[in-house]
């Protein structure tokens, strides 16, 4: 299924994610984000 979707743990919103079908797209704030070094 297309469009956005809410991600949450235990009813607690984390962020959007935004669904192509075969995968997805996180919106998470930049500070979430992981990096590697």
């Amino acid at each position: 299924e297309k469009g956005w979707l809410l991600a949450q743990y235990e009813n607690h919103p984390l962020g959007w994610l935004k669904s192509l079908g075969n995968r997805m797209n996180n919106y998470f704030p930049t500070e979430w984000r992981i990096r590697n070094y």
